[in-house]
């Protein structure tokens, strides 16, 4: 275990901000779109290839890249035993998606863990990066499938049964990308060696900038919950037709 650091000691050195940038480009150029945007859809080419593209990273960095059964991508110095403090965030994009949402928390830990490492700091073998798969739940309607799995709490009946968007089986979507459904959950086995989790983000939103703040904690965030709702009325003659003989589904 490497020892505790004296707390006026200073934490890092400088990132290097010209290779941060870089690879920010180079990610982003991986499922580019011509208006700036990214296309790297979850289990899509795009997708594997940008991970495939960070665990390369990692490994031209000197540290050892992992891969797990749900396809999250991790990476620490080698050797070193944890458990350690997670940071990173996840690689796949919505549609036509923004170049930063997931790809800068990502990116970011890397070239922390990276300086941390090239400047001989003992606090480099305390820190594992992580670039989580499927996230944003566009191709499965099932979000955050590399944490869930991470965390133990992935519903593998939910998704056996799905499929696409195109109609094509789950299982059949991550057997391309070479990973076994009935073998998702075997993400967890991780978990014990992940002391804290935490994740640089892009705001996506409109306080920051107004407010003139670089930089903010997050003590709070939207919930999300969905529902199928099914209204049930009569398609009829908007003009001619009373409303004592209307079933309208939209007045419900």
């Amino acid at each position: 275990m490497p020892p505790i650091r004296p707390i006026n000691e200073p934490l890092v050195t400088d990132i290097n901000r010209d290779r941060l940038l870089e690879d920010l480009r180079a990610l982003s150029a991986i499922g580019g779109q011509p208006d700036g945007g990214v296309d790297r859809l979850a289990w899509s080419d795009a997708d594997l290839a940008g991970r495939r593209w960070y665990a390369e990273r990692i490994r031209e960095a000197g540290l050892e890249p992992r891969v797990d059964a749900a396809l999250n991508v991790f990476g620490h110095v080698a050797g070193s035993p944890g458990p350690w403090l997670l940071t990173g965030s996840h690689l796949d994009s919505v549609p036509d998606g923004g170049r930063l949402d997931g790809a800068y928390g990502a990116v970011a830990a890397l070239e922390v863990l990276r300086t941390l490492a090239e400047s001989g700091d003992s606090m480099a073998e305390r820190v594992e990066i992580v670039g989580f798969s499927d996230e944003e739940g566009v191709r499965f309607k099932v979000g955050l499938l590399g944490s869930l799995a991470l965390v133990g709490e992935l519903d593998i009946g939910r998704l056996r049964g799905g499929q696409d968007w195109t109609g094509v089986p789950v299982p059949q979507v991550l057997a391309t990308a070479g990973r076994d459904i009935d073998r998702l959950n075997e993400a967890k086995q991780h978990l014990h060696a992940v002391k804290a989790f935490i994740e640089l983000h892009i705001e996506q939103g409109p306080r920051m900038e107004a407010d003139g703040v670089d930089l903010a904690v997050v003590s709070g965030i939207v919930g999300v919950h969905r529902q199928r709702i099914q209204v049930i009325g009569t398609q009829n003659h908007a003009g001619t037709t009373p409303f004592r003989l209307r079933h309208d589904a939209g007045r419900a």
